[in-house]
């Protein structure tokens, strides 16, 4: 399970903000607040995610590890937030349900020291409904329940996602048949229809140009109740990832034929914003490197020489994970940031992550050139339809090489918060600044077919 922490609060405490990235740190607080049942004890604190929030604010989710009596691990997840309700108490009795859709539960207290709250999924008093709807064994749930599944006894929920006080996706799976299941999204605030108007640009765009390669999860259903709205689930499988770059070429390549009528526009200044906060965000924690000033510049300068282009319908968050394997091929998930913008934005964001995972198999180099050439060919492999030829048009170099850059930084700035990634995220801040300074071949792309010249993305 993935949680997250909001908090829109300044730590003014005596205890600098690093230090709620440090384990140990965390670890004493968590003993201070939390009552476990007897014989547990809490074995491990790490920093699974942190992130920013709305007005410079900060959210930070620890991943625990509890141990039993005789020893069994219990694994679950508890953030730190603000803006989450009033704690009241000072000590709380954790629930550990290995079977249940959080892992551990029953969290909401006041951090020492902090003014902050340390919370868990169900206790979210912003999104309350989160508590019914996973809770399968209602007579409520049940009746619901009972028009998508042949046995409501039988559902087990677990979650797959959660941002404190705005969303929580939650899975339903029939325990009889391991094929069939649902995927709830629950919002704060449910926009219907603007999910119904991204899922049938898609539904369109991968109807006409994917085949039978690529499958979207669909729109089964609402529980308005919850705020939730219901997708079907995509049955996974167990299979090497081999084929993943040329489906992920495939889905970009589809994806960005379709239309983007009614979306919102995300631009080169929406890229430099979320950048930036990143890197504010690293500050704070008193976690600089050399080569963000020097980056962060080199965005800056080549921003201002970028011009509007036309918009596409982008993913604005594709990376090898938004891709499952399934029976039949590929599924494409979460499309919460589906936008009109860049194509080289879906096309920069792919490579980076890929130079990334370069780099968490332990290579010590990664060649981008032959990587972003691999893409780019694969990319501008797919057939283009008579009616859509247009939308072969070669790629703008220097806006392909600002999204690239951009995420090697936001993606290093991430990693390097997290205790198992810190000190493996240096190669991908050496590798934005090295390709801010070098000139780069990359294969060209021209209307429909791949072109035997090369363009030079020059330093800006």
């Amino acid at each position: 399970m993935v949680t997250m922490a909001t908090s829109t609060q300044t730590d003014t405490s005596a205890t600098p903000a690093r230090k709620w990235l440090d384990p140990r740190h965390v670890a004493r607080k968590l003993r201070e607040t939390l009552k476990l049942p007897p014989g547990f004890r809490l074995a491990r604190v790490s920093v699974g995610r942190v992130f920013p929030a709305k007005i410079g604010g900060v959210g930070i989710q620890y991943d625990v590890v509890i141990r039993d009596v005789a020893g069994v691990p219990h694994h679950g997840a508890i953030f730190l937030c603000g803006h989450a309700g009033r704690a009241h108490k000072k000590l709380a009795e954790l629930q550990i349900r290995p079977e249940g859709p959080f892992g551990v539960s029953g969290v909401h207290v006041a951090a020492p020291s902090a003014g902050f709250v340390f919370q868990t999924p169900d206790r979210d008093e912003r999104l309350p409904t989160i508590r019914p709807a996973s809770n399968t064994q209602t007579t409520a749930a049940r009746r619901f329940w009972a028009e998508y599944f042949d046995d409501p006894q039988s559902i087990q929920c677990r979650c797959l996602s959660y941002r404190p006080g705005r969303r929580c996706v939650l899975a339903y799976h029939d325990g009889r048949d391991p094929n069939r299941s649902i995927v709830g999204k629950l919002y704060k605030k449910l926009r219907l229809r603007a999910i119904r108007i991204a899922r049938s640009h898609i539904s369109d765009a991968l109807a006409r140009h994917a085949g039978d390669g690529l499958i979207v999860p669909q729109i089964e259903g609402t529980w308005r109740d919850m705020g939730m709205v219901l997708f079907s689930g995509i049955p996974r499988i167990e299979k090497p990832r081999t084929g993943l770059a040329e489906a992920a070429c495939l889905a970009l390549a589809c994806l960005h034929r379709g239309s983007a009528a009614g979306l919102r526009r995300f631009d080169i200044g929406d890229q430099l914003h979320v950048t930036r906060s990143w890197i504010d965000l690293a500050a704070r924690f008193n976690r600089p490197h050399p080569a963000t000033a020097p980056v962060w510049n080199w965005l800056e300068r080549t921003a201002e020489r970028l011009r509007s282009a036309r918009a596409y319908l982008v993913h604005r968050d594709f990376y090898d994970n938004q891709l499952i394997p399934t029976s039949q091929g590929w599924g494409l998930v979460d499309f919460d940031t589906l936008s009109a913008g860049d194509r080289e934005l879906d096309l920069g964001n792919f490579i980076a992550h890929q130079a990334w995972n370069a780099v968490r198999r332990g290579e010590s180099s990664c060649d981008m050139d032959e990587l972003a050439a691999g893409v780019i060919d694969a990319y501008f492999s797919v057939p283009v339809t008579t009616e859509r030829r247009a939308d072969g048009a070669p790629l703008d170099p220097r806006r392909l090489t600002f999204y690239l850059v951009s995420t090697l930084l936001r993606v290093a700035l991430i990693h390097s918060l997290r205790t198992t990634t810190a000190d493996h995220v240096g190669i991908l801040f050496e590798l934005a600044l090295a390709t801010t300074n070098r000139q780069r071949r990359w294969p060209p792309v021209a209307a429909g077919r791949q072109s035997e010249r090369h363009c030079m993305v020059k330093a800006v």
